[in-house]
């Protein structure tokens, strides 16, 4: 039951993780803003003390200080502004590429990245979800397997027929109390509840995705669902003309 039940899912759960840090959900884009500020404040704190030792310098030189000093010394410090002044104006860190994620028209729009995230979100309440479903599942056979190792050290069986019945049994008994019991039922709604939210927002995603591409020639199912809506919406109508175009017609005839 593990290795064709459990395990499938397992890997499904844990192999869809690594996505999380690679999509731009709303975290990930937040993280990314979050290093783009951290590091420009750095980039500014440094360019801050190369302004501060430049002024430092140049007062120490007008001054007249630089004679007091010995050549090792000047050399040093020669070799320090030198370092400090090749840092000019460079970026260091420039991390406003990642935002263009957000912003990009024709590739994810703000809803576009509303939908992934909740996805994945829906998707890690069901792996939540599922792990606790399997702890459910071994602790009920766990416990199935006790009663019946304590049955078989009293009891004896005339064949391996009511050897495997008896375990059938105590078996079907625990399981069939799981599956009443309010804990399992709640579970199981929330597995089905976060995998049928996971499947429709990652649709949403995708159709997102392909509806703000100028360059995709196909129509979207929601695009379709929408156009059937539509042609039905018509077709009443167009019917409920046609009565009321047939009845003046009536009218007339029998004013006529």
């Amino acid at each position: 039951m593990s290795r064709y039940f459990f395990r499938p899912l397992e890997l499904a759960i844990i192999g869809a993780r690594p996505l999380t840090f690679i999509l731009p959900t709303r975290k990930n884009i937040s993280l990314f803003e979050t290093f783009s500020n951290t590091f420009q404040a750095y980039d500014d704190f440094l360019k801050s003390l190369r302004n501060h030792f430049q002024l430092t310098f140049s007062i120490f030189e007008k001054e007249g200080y630089t004679t007091l000093l010995t050549d090792s010394i000047k050399d040093s410090i020669k070799e320090f502004r030198e370092l400090v002044e090749k840092y000019g104006d460079l970026e260091l860190y420039d991390f406003d590429r990642y935002k263009f994620v957000a912003d990009y028209p024709y590739i994810l729009t703000n809803r576009a990245l509303k939908h992934i995230s909740e996805s994945f979100e829906a998707w890690e309440r069901f792996g939540n979800d599922y792990f606790t479903f399997k702890d459910l599942m071994k602790r009920t056979y766990k416990k199935a397997v006790e009663e019946f190792v304590n049955t078989a050290k009293t009891k004896e069986f005339g064949s391996y027929s009511e050897f495997a019945n008896e375990f059938y049994n105590i078996t079907a008994k625990h399981f069939d109390e799981l599956l009443r019991s309010e804990e399992y039922l709640k579970v199981q709604s929330s597995m089905n509840s976060n995998l049928m939210d996971h499947i429709y927002h990652f649709r949403r995603f995708a159709e997102e995705a392909l509806e703000n591409n100028p360059l995709n020639p196909f129509a979207t199912v929601s695009q379709l669902d929408e156009a059937y809506k539509r042609i039905t919406d018509l077709k009443r109508k167009i019917l409920e003309l046609e009565k009321k175009i047939e009845e003046i017609s009536k009218d007339k005839v029998v004013q006529a």
